[in-house]
């Protein structure tokens, strides 16, 4: 297991894309930061320049940050079936198959805390060069807020997971990635709920749909402030996301126990 672990974070760290999605994602963290740092130079009223905790408490920048990094977990995840004979020459070894779903787990929530850790140095050269100052603001509730943002995203990780179990090709998912990035899902689910609302039936889907509580995330804050100006417990959305992780985990086990490998 140590030794497939190992394996896989040095197929990760080799990957092109893990580097150009980052370099993308920072281009465009420069290009709103030198627009926030326009618009504060018109607003002679206000003498308050944001923190880099409260640049990254923007939804947007969640949001952008979400979809990046999913869509490199998708290649990731599907690039030892892209490149050949990895799985079936060292699958071969092994006792149990889900093994590699594990390794996969494991590399997963080290891209994510990699990928913050950089992040927070590109907004803090971002805020020094656009913003004139740079100041992290309060640690204890960055780091909250990035603990909670890791639950999330890992989550919604495990369901990219589950869906590269089930295909041996790059696009599903691939598209199940930039869905989740693109809060597509709760379209769906707001449109479900018509349909229950239609039917007299008091239930809602798009409560237990995850993606959407992304950039509602606040600093200091144990409530989430939604788009219909409803309010929802963080420790609710916290359980939410380890549901997410325990059941597609599991079931993203299971399948790949008994899919074939070729």
């Amino acid at each position: 297991m140590i030794n497939l672990i190992r394996m896989d974070l040095y197929r990760m760290v080799r990957m092109k894309s893990i580097y150009i999605t980052f370099i993308i994602y920072s281009f465009i963290m420069a290009m709103m930061t030198s627009v926030m740092s326009f618009s504060l130079s018109f607003e002679s009223e206000s003498s308050h320049v944001p923190t880099v905790a409260e640049v990254q408490e923007a939804g947007m920048v969640q949001l952008l940050m979400g979809l990046f990094m999913f869509i490199f977990a998708a290649t990731f995840l599907m690039s030892d079936v892209a490149g050949g004979g990895f799985v079936k020459s060292y699958l071969g070894q092994v006792k149990h198959r889900f093994y590699r779903i594990i390794s996969k787990f494991v590399c997963l929530c080290i891209y994510i805390v990699g990928f913050f850790a950089a992040s927070t140095i590109v907004q803090t050269v971002m805020c020094g060069l656009f913003l004139d100052r740079v100041e992290i603001g309060d640690i204890g509730d960055y780091v909250v807020l990035l603990g909670r943002i890791f639950v999330m995203y890992l989550a919604l990780m495990c369901v990219i997971l589950f869906a590269s179990a089930f295909v041996k090709g790059l696009v599903w998912p691939v598209i199940v990635a930039v869905l989740l990035g693109m809060q597509f899902p709760e379209v769906i689910t707001m449109l479900i709920d018509l349909l229950l609302k239609w039917a007299k039936i008091d239930f809602s889907v798009t409560k237990y749909e995850l993606a959407h509580y992304i950039p509602n995330l606040q600093l200091g804050s144990s409530q989430l402030v939604l788009s219909d100006n409803t309010t929802t417990d963080v420790s609710f959305v916290m359980i939410l996301a380890v549901c997410y992780i325990v059941i597609f985990t599991v079931a993203s086990c299971i399948v790949y126990e008994k899919r074939d490998i070729v």
